[in-house]
């Protein structure tokens, strides 16, 4: 038995449906905007919270925060000079994971951090024009005298010049093989002097 369809009941049905299809389209696109939104919220929270925390023990950081889309785990970008305290990053990553995560409600997945090199560091010694009448010996003095007084004006990183001076004085170290009987020998002497 064939159905007698009226055009105009296809015209109906075809409208519904469109108006259906567009509904479900601006819901989407509203849950999208609004999901974007609690996400950028959610990112400027999470940056004040931990420029809040590094500020309460005297550091000054720039904070980046994103997040992969339809996730609620933050990656966190943290920029700050090099410091002693920072070389167990590791150990503040945590702590710093766990305080966001009791405080705001949000997981961070992964924490990468920055330490920029001034400027000052990268810019070239360049020394005055010397006279003329100079020679070149004097030329030279002026170039050394020029660059330590460069040195002198910069302002000293103990963190940097800690490392520094390790270095130098790991290139003076020499390694030499011993016979096990030395070894047992010099940890024997060792145990003595503790022991009172």
């Amino acid at each position: 038995m064939p159905v007698n369809v009226d055009s105009t009941e296809v015209l109906i049905a075809s409208l519904f449906m469109l108006a259906l299809v567009s509904g479900l389209g601006f819901l989407f696109v509203k849950s999208s905007s609004r999901r974007q939104h609690r996400t950028k919220a959610e990112a400027r929270m999470i940056k004040a919270t931990i420029i809040d925390y590094f500020g309460r023990s005297g550091v000054d950081v720039s904070v980046g925060c994103v997040s992969l889309e339809g996730t609620r785990r933050y990656t966190v970008f943290i920029e700050s000079e090099p410091m002693k305290r920072f070389r167990l990053s590791h150990i503040i990553e945590s702590t710093l994971a766990e305080y966001i995560m009791q405080t705001c409600r949000l997981e961070l997945d992964k924490i990468y951090w920055r330490f920029p090199i001034k400027e000052e560091v990268l810019r070239p010694v360049v020394p005055e024009e010397a006279p003329q009448n100079q020679g070149h010996a004097d030329d030279a003095d002026d170039q050394k005298r020029l660059r330590h007084e460069d040195k002198a004006e910069e302002p000293v990183d103990d963190y940097i010049s800690e490392g520094l001076l390790l270095n130098q004085h790991l290139k003076n170290m020499h390694v030499t093989e011993l016979p096990w009987e030395k070894f047992e020998e010099v940890k024997a002497g060792e145990a003595g002097k503790k022991t009172p």
